[in-house]
């Protein structure tokens, strides 16, 4: 499935200009997965981020996908988001870490994310590590205030994605 994310990814035909400008990536579009987008192009995104989210669970309500190519960020918090959140990072790269304040505010959890996905809460303070090579990444978020979930754990440690069990 790596091989095949990647492969997507590589071939995207990202927009002209970022609908988040401010972020430092190279390429970033945010899918939304209830008006998914309707150019050719992007129907085999659309396909590949329902497939991984079935796989990863099929109960989460998923409202956006925040590809990127090439995103370092600096600390920030997702304010809009009302769920904790999937991570995963693909493509050829050291570093890239993503780095996620401790529910005590005491401590930083480094993650990694590549070629792996994970269960943290981006309403918690986080950022990615700088990197070295071509970094690509899904972040799959909720905005829908009915299924939202309570602030809980930065990161869920003991998260199996649904597929693998």
């Amino acid at each position: 499935m790596r091989n095949r994310i990647l492969n997507v990814l590589r071939g995207l035909v990202w927009p002209a200009v970022s609908s988040r400008s401010r972020l430092n990536a190279e390429c970033y579009m945010s899918v939304s997965m209830q008006n998914p987008p309707t150019g050719p192009e992007y129907v085999e995104l659309y396909h590949l981020l329902t497939e991984i989210l079935t796989w990863v669970d099929p109960t989460y309500v998923c409202t956006h996908v925040a590809v990127t190519k090439n995103f370092v960020g600096s600390p920030h918090v997702d304010r809009s988001d009302k769920a904790f959140q999937f991570a995963l990072g693909v493509g050829e790269y050291i570093g890239g870490e993503l780095v996620i304040e401790s529910e005590s505010h005491e401590k930083l959890y480094v993650v990694d994310t590549h070629d792996r996905i994970v269960k943290i809460d981006g309403r918690r303070l986080h950022w990615v590590r700088g990197f070295q090579g071509e970094r690509y990444s899904l972040v799959f978020f909720c905005l829908d205030t009915n299924n939202g979930t309570a602030l809980s754990w930065s990161v869920y440690q003991d998260f199996v994605p649904d597929g693998t069990t």
